[in-house]
């Protein structure tokens, strides 16, 4: 009887240890999966009333960034206490800087100094999002007369759509090389390349609504003349006017059922943000170096 009680015994001593090791490795293998953020801390600025805050929360992308074991300080800017300085929600304050605008997870999450995983894009969405829609691949843009024209809604087919608020550049590309053939003196041809003609004017257009801007977010040259048409597709509230600070001063005044028209100069290469005049709904125009 006391050998069986002894058996007994071993038998339960073995099984826990190897349950405690089991548990103690998956422990460990969830730890070191886990990405390792340079950021600890951050602070999220919402209204309740905000349609791309309440965007930013249905997306789970504040559950998915505490996950990543990083507090985040959840902050009514109706209420406060406000500790940074921005002009619009939602806004993130990160390592002292304060990014405006919506964000999605990845673009956090690279902000915050968190590796990506292999099968992760920066800007890439959710899929289980129901935000969340494959983005189509943008028309090439064209070149009128030496003016770059970029596709908005009304002259892209369902392919060119804007998918969601995730942001989609219209490059101010140039048209590929022409070649001309003229005749060598020995009566034979040869194949010479002549360079495209550098644009004049770079066009932009723009759909507003009072749901946002589409296209929300264009690329340009510094040092060419722009010309920004916007279509006032039904704006209502703050959307009817449009602020770009570093790019030009006042406001874009926006009228229903017409085409407004700003131009304007960018000079200095850099990212600059255009949003409503309270900030709430943003988009982005990047100047590159010629």
């Amino acid at each position: 009887m006391k050998k069986i009680i002894l058996i007994f015994t071993v038998i339960i001593i073995l099984g826990g240890g190897i349950w405690i090791l089991t548990k103690s490795k998956k422990s460990n293998s969830q730890l070191n999966a886990a990405p390792q953020c340079k950021t600890k801390e951050i602070t999220f600025y919402y209204l309740n009333q905000c349609e791309w805050c309440n965007r930013v929360k249905g997306e789970g992308t504040i559950n998915k960034i505490e996950a990543l074991g990083i507090k985040i300080n959840k902050i009514n800017a109706a209420i406060g206490p406000v500790k940074h300085k921005f002009t619009g929600v939602p806004a993130f304050a990160i390592n002292g800087q304060v990014y405006e605008g919506y964000r999605t997870f990845e673009e956090l999450q690279d902000l915050l100094g968190c590796p990506l995983q292999n099968n992760q894009t920066l800007g890439s969405q959710n899929k289980d999002s129901n935000y969340s829609t494959p983005p189509a691949q943008p028309k090439s843009p064209q070149i009128d007369n030496g003016n770059v024209v970029l596709p908005n809604k009304g002259t892209t087919n369902n392919q060119d759509q804007i998918a969601g608020d995730q942001y989609q550049g219209r490059n101010p590309t140039q048209s590929p090389p022409q070649p001309s053939i003229p005749n060598n003196q020995n009566g034979g041809i040869k194949t010479e390349t002549v360079p495209p003609p550098t644009p004049t004017k770079q066009i932009i257009k723009m759909d507003a609504s009072s749901s946002g801007y589409e296209p929300n977010y264009f690329k340009l040259k510094a040092g060419i003349p722009v010309r920004w048409e916007i279509t006032d597709t039904g704006t209502s509230g703050c959307t009817n006017a449009i602020i770009a600070n570093g790019l030009f001063t006042g406001q874009i005044s926006l009228t229903p059922g017409q085409v407004s028209v700003k131009e304007f100069t960018p000079t200095t290469p850099g990212k600059y943000q255009f949003s409503c005049w309270m900030g709430m709904i943003s988009g982005m125009i990047v100047v590159e170096s010629q």
